[in-house]
């Protein structure tokens, strides 16, 4: 796996050998560790991060020029947010490609959101977010962190019946050690009660996570999913095919750290 890797990376144009880059500093990890499922869930995640670049170089120069500099660029605690944006560009590219659809990066002069999935005859947008752990905040409520991002991004004015929120929460997840299943439900009841607020269509949460028994690394799976204004049939049929909410064995699941 050592030599693909090298290989598929040198495609892209980075150097895993170079500890100063987020991406050669993670593979220097990899190297030293000996538990075989976290070696092992290094791995997919370094080679999903390579296919989507390389996908992305194939049909998207533009955004994978834009992406291999702010990843170059960036500090470790700051790539987790590319990763996201990046992994998500080339699950929502596949997707669109499938159904008939075309996805654009949003303009920032215009106030668009990260991305516009259209054909001729309808349109959408999607927004993303990374949620990151802080050890020094006093804010210990994982559940409050994501409402507060929630309601911030509600109040740009990309946020409609448009428009789908999406937010990476692994690095929560990972930090606070909490149960799955209890902390969707303190979630889902505060938003609950923000429901009138809220102006998205829909607000998917996504956590990344290597599954023993599905010897994979998953994107999808487990993503909580709260509709609010409906009505947009293109957003629906596009991510109930596409990003079905399953639920997984919660005993087998490693997270990625993303620290």
């Amino acid at each position: 796996m050592r030599d693909t890797l090298h290989k598929a990376f040198g495609k892209i144009g980075i150097d895993l050998t170079n500890v100063n880059h987020p991406l050669g500093h993670e593979f220097q990890l990899y190297e030293q560790i000996e538990d075989e499922s976290i070696k092992k869930n290094i791995e997919f995640f370094l080679m999903d991060f390579a296919v989507a670049m390389l996908s992305i170089q194939k049909n998207d120069k533009s955004s994978f020029d834009y992406y291999l500099k702010r990843i170059t660029n960036t500090t470790n605690l700051n790539f987790w947010g590319e990763y996201f944006e990046i992994i998500l560009q080339f699950k929502l590219m596949d997707k669109a490609d499938h159904n008939g659809l075309t996805i654009r990066r949003g303009i920032v002069k215009k106030a668009e959101p990260d991305f516009v999935i259209f054909n001729d005859n309808a349109f959408f947008h999607a927004e993303l977010s990374t949620l990151k752990y802080d050890k020094t905040s006093n804010k210990k409520n994982p559940a409050k962190k994501i409402v507060d991002r929630i309601l911030e991004k509600n109040s740009k004015s990309y946020a409609n019946a448009n428009c789908v929120l999406l937010i990476n929460i692994t690095n929560l997840l990972f930090n606070e050690k909490i149960g799955l299943s209890i902390f969707y439900k303190s979630l889902k009841d505060i938003l609950t009660d923000l429901k009138p607020e809220i102006k998205f269509n829909r607000i998917l949460l996504f956590s990344t996570f290597f599954s023993e028994s599905l010897q994979n690394l998953n994107y999808k799976y487990y993503a909580i999913e709260y509709k609010y204004n409906l009505g947009n049939t293109t957003i629906d049929r596009f991510f109930s095919n596409n990003f079905p909410l399953n639920d997984i064995d919660e005993t087998k699941i490693y997270f990625y750290k993303q620290y």
